[in-house]
């Protein structure tokens, strides 16, 4: 028998919905019901940059329906990008050590201790059966060291500046894929002591270096995703040969998740967007569709349940396609269009 296939976006509040999709002069505290009358999962993307505060998602629970599912983003320190130090709850503040440009350190003190916080904040999503999984999306920088580069000295915890990153990669694009030193996150064992911490809950991981899927390093990086009982993320993304385009590679690594995420196929924007919109906006056509709906039928025979999250935010495209894309797994794709909505149908 085939999985539960959900379909939404990432984000239920991305200033272009709220420009282009939703009922004009529509208030921020009804978007979410009415979003969630149309799809059956969101991505929370707010948890990216900031915890969010438990009031706030209690309320969530409260204006969505039974069955409605949250996929959250964590916190994009601990997906090894650059943080601010506003950016961690007000307890934390105290005890992280920041760079020269005032970006966060990351080390597994404040590593664990984020993750617990996030938790804690989100326990209205898990005690009313809303949480669907954990997204760790990982910078592009996040990438297996090629043969013969030795990892860094750090003792026993992981340390991750994002000003020393940034020096290795100077003015030269590549350099950032190329250098090695102490930007470099050590392999995926790295991520183990906060996969505990988040156990048992579902973590699925968007690796964002190709090189995590390059032919010799594939079985590796799949095994791993088994062995530690994470969904590897599989993408639609724009065509190209650059490090940080993950090719479309489909694979389920646990048995009850299979997690997809649309970015869009404008290879230009992707890589010198500097927006949101910029690098994801995608108008996704019906054979373009159909093509995704193949690869998400093939895992839901793998899986039994299958996550296909549209990031391609640019004013109505991802409401827009994950609609369209519903209508076509037969799904119901909720009311009808709002006089002058666009592209809903």
């Amino acid at each position: 028998m085939a999985g539960r296939i959900l379909v939404g976006t990432s984000s239920w509040a991305d200033p272009g919905f709220v420009k282009e999709w939703y009922p004009p002069g529509m208030p921020a505290a009804q978007r979410l019901p009415w979003y969630a009358e149309r799809f059956e999962a969101v991505e929370l993307n707010a948890s990216f940059y900031a915890v969010p505060d438990r009031s706030t998602v209690q309320r969530w629970v409260d204006v969505t329906p039974d069955g409605f599912v949250f996929d959250v983003k964590l916190h994009r320190l601990l997906s090894r990008h650059g943080a601010g130090l506003d950016s961690l709850p007000p307890t934390l503040r105290d005890r992280a050590r920041t760079t020269p440009r005032g970006r966060v350190v990351l080390d597994r003190e404040i590593e664990l201790a984020l993750a617990e916080e996030l938790l804690a904040a989100i326990a209205p999503l898990e005690d009313a059966g809303r949480l669907g999984a954990l997204l760790l999306q990982t910078t592009p920088a996040f990438k297996p060291r090629r043969e013969g580069e030795a990892p860094e000295s750090r003792g026993d915890a992981p340390t991750w500046d994002p000003d020393a990153r940034d020096r290795a990669r100077g003015s030269d694009p590549e350099a950032f894929d190329r250098a090695p030193g102490a930007a470099d996150p050590d392999r995926l064992a790295e991520l183990e002591p906060l996969l505990e911490v988040l156990a048992p809950r579902r973590v699925a991981l968007e690796l964002r270096n190709r090189r995590w899927v390059s032919d010799e390093r594939l079985p590796a990086t799949l095994a791993w995703c088994s062995e530690h009982g994470v969904a590897f993320v599989c993408v639609d993304a724009p065509p190209g040969e650059h490090f940080s385009i993950m090719p479309a590679v489909d694979a389920v690594t646990r048995d009850d998740l299979a997690y997809v995420r649309l970015h869009g196929r404008d290879t230009q924007g992707y890589l010198h967007g500097r927006s949101v919109a910029e690098r994801f906006g995608w108008v996704y056509g019906e054979q373009e569709l159909e093509e995704v709906a193949g690869r998400v039928h093939a895992l839901a025979e793998q899986a039994t349940e299958v996550h296909v999250l549209f990031n391609n935010n640019r004013d109505d495209d991802a409401p827009s396609a994950a609609r369209r894309f519903r209508a076509l797994l037969g799904q119901d794709p909720g009311p009808p269009p709002e006089p002058g909505q666009l592209r809903l149908g």
